[in-house]
């Protein structure tokens, strides 16, 4: 479900692999719904990742809500599978 007025932007780290990274550049291309960072992409980097996606929010002067309250009221099932 996606709801009106949000944007889903999907943040990935680099691929070491050429063809793996050439895709996903072409296709962040074509839907510009895709952030690469040039952080290795991993576990260990999640936080670094983070950080590249609120550094990017910030400099493109996006609106930021984010918070448990939010994912609870637009996805009510994630609150369902949390409380049982």
């Amino acid at each position: 479900m996606i709801v009106p007025g949000f944007r889903v932007v999907f943040l990935l780290g680099d691929s070491q692999d050429k063809e793996i990274s050439t895709s996903l550049k072409n296709e962040a291309k074509k839907f510009q719904d895709i952030l690469i960072s040039n952080i290795p992409d991993g576990y260990s980097t999640l936080s670094y990742k983070t950080i590249t996606g609120l550094i990017w929010i910030r400099k493109y002067n996006f609106d930021l809500i984010f918070g448990p309250h939010i994912f609870t009221r637009f996805f009510p099932e994630i609150a369902k599978t949390q409380n049982s």
